[in-house]
């Protein structure tokens, strides 16, 4: 799936003192069906197309949000996407169109190049502020590796601060009780934790049986706002083929077979978690704390979300396809919304920001991706976005590895 909001990232990648657009960084990465545009990238080595043959969870979805009132979008990937439409999918005759076929499979009969699978990284070698490489475990013996211009981290929005945490980087307040000798104060290591909110979820039973699953269980999507004075949507529902549903609410809604679920998720989040260490091992277990709902806000705007959804069931569309709602199994309070959210609250799998770009204290990393205090050391990741975007991370993601390569070219 690709960011349906791609000026969301811009901020990312503005090399100090001047105002760099990453627009042409996505469009770089992107083959787009239909070929380049003004938001479009062609040529690029992953393949974007839209879904086809929709399943028919999916293709209601469409019907019933344009019955609903909501525009059709034919490309989502425009920069305020208020609407209803297919899918973009990284899918290329059939075949999921990865980042590994697409970048790393292409060049591993490269001299240059040594793949290591199965291996751990479990410290940075730091000599005082300059990092020299890792250490990694494999095969039961620990290596090292030695970096003679950079180390580039890419470990994700968990284990790349994680490792900067094992390696002594990071509150010092935090890592001297566990035993972890001071490299680098960096208080922001950790913080900033965002990721957007799945709601698992609301659950129909269908008229007949239905056929598989496809397309990631999706297929189509909707974006729309929890209020209309909001600038840009911060709503998302997916047409998910299968029933898609929190313990808790899998146990106060039997779920019987045939059902399908439409998911709520909030993608402009306000609150904002933490992950910490609670010990020096490299195996041992984080405490990671994704504050979701601790703002009012985004209960607030979930609670719409919540409101909408069971319009959308209600439309003509997915009233020709449900049989009977199951979860709920009719409208609710407001408190009864809330308790609902709070029950079925899930992760929709997209961390970012523990490694936050920008300019304060907090700040972990700079313009150029690397880490304040360290040098030859960066992190090309979704640790580094100081703000959620508003779309799934897999082309930020992917924009910010392009970013990388260019900075690493040009020194």
């Amino acid at each position: 799936m690709t960011d349906p909001t791609t000026t969301a990232g811009r901020r990312l990648a503005t090399p100090a003192e001047t105002s760099a657009p990453v627009l042409p960084l996505f469009k770089q990465s992107e083959d787009w069906e239909d070929g380049a545009s003004e938001f479009r990238g062609s040529g690029g080595p992953i393949h974007v197309e839209r879904a086809r043959d929709l399943h028919p969870v999916a293709a209601a979805l469409i019907e019933a949000g344009r019955s609903f009132g909501m525009p059709y979008l034919d490309d989502l990937n425009v920069p305020e996407p208020e609407g209803v439409g297919p899918m973009n999918v990284n899918v290329r005759g059939g075949v999921r169109s990865s980042p590994a076929g697409a970048y790393l499979r292409p060049v591993m009969g490269r001299k240059n190049l040594t793949v290591v699978t199965g291996a751990q990284v479990v410290k940075l070698t730091l000599g005082r502020t300059r990092c020299t490489g890792v250490e990694f475990l494999w095969e039961g013996r620990r290596h090292s590796a030695h970096a003679s211009r950079e180390v580039i981290l890419c470990a994700g929005a968990i284990h790349t601060p994680r490792l900067l945490l094992l390696s002594g980087v990071g509150p010092q307040g935090e890592l001297a009780p566990l035993g972890i000798a001071p490299t680098l104060d960096l208080p922001g290591v950790g913080r900033n934790l965002q990721d957007h909110v799945l709601l698992a979820g609301l659950c129909f039973e269908a008229k007949y049986p239905l056929p598989p699953p496809r397309h990631n269980l999706a297929g189509s999507v909707a974006l729309w706002k929890s209020r209309p004075d909001l600038a840009v949507p911060d709503l998302e529902f997916l047409p998910v083929q299968i029933p898609y549903v929190s313990d808790e609410i899998a146990a106060q809604y039997p779920m019987p077979p045939n059902v399908f679920s439409l998911v709520p998720a909030l993608v402009r989040v306000q609150s904002r978690g933490a992950l910490r260490l609670k010990t020096a091992r490299p195996d041992g277990p984080l405490e990671i704390q994704p504050n979701l709902l601790a703002e009012q806000a985004d209960v607030d705007a979930l609670v719409a979300g919540v409101e909408l959804g069971l319009d959308l069931a209600s439309q003509p569309a997915y009233r020709d396809l449900i049989r009977r709602w199951v979860a709920p199994p009719e409208r609710l309070s407001r408190d009864g919304i809330v308790a609902f959210i709070r029950r079925s609250c899930l992760s929709h799998n997209h961390p970012v920001g523990t490694c936050a770009m920008g300019s304060g204290r907090e700040a972990v990393v700079d313009p150029e991706l690397r880490v304040r205090g360290v040098e030859v050391l960066r992190v090309a990741d979704a640790s580094v976005m100081p703000t959620i975007p508003s779309a799934p991370t897999n082309a930020p993601t992917l924009m910010i590895g392009e970013f990388a390569s260019r900075l690493l070219v040009a020194g």
